[in-house]
């Protein structure tokens, strides 16, 4: 899948990998839109996370050539487009793809240093979105 500004999805220089802001796309088509607590619920903007996660770990694949290479998440910033008002309900988003992560490899290996935070615009309108740096294994 082609970057949709200018800028390359991942960049390597040995190990770490860093991914660059991935959001809810297929086809380069926003598969998710609109702002948690406003056109969406909480727990929808789990699932757009959790799809996130999932195109991340195809960039992975199409970097790496496999996901055996990965060895785990070092860090991950999750963002997340909120209406007025939803308070801190929205850090819950993030847990998306900490959860499918933490299912793959296992909480040990999986879970990683997080942060998540509030906007009030994403592009495309998407819902929410993830950058994340990767370990591989040498």
């Amino acid at each position: 899948m082609a970057p949709l500004a200018r800028y390359r999805w991942a960049t390597r220089d040995r190990n770490p990998v860093y991914l660059a802001g991935h959001g809810p796309f297929d086809e380069g088509r926003p598969v998710y839109v609109g702002k948690v607590g406003v056109e969406l619920s909480v727990e929808q903007g789990y699932e757009a996370n959790r799809f996130v996660a999932l195109t991340i770990l195809r960039t992975l694949k199409d970097e790496l050539g496999s996901l055996d290479l990965v060895e785990r998440p070092l860090a991950v910033t999750n963002y997340v487009n909120v209406g007025p008002g939803l308070g801190d309900s929205y850090m819950t988003v993030g847990d998306g793809s900490a959860d499918l992560w933490a299912e793959l490899w296992g909480e040990d290996v999986g879970l990683c240093a997080r942060m998540t935070v509030g906007v009030s615009e994403l592009p495309w309108s998407v819902p929410t979105a993830i950058v994340s740096t990767w370990r591989i294994k040498s």
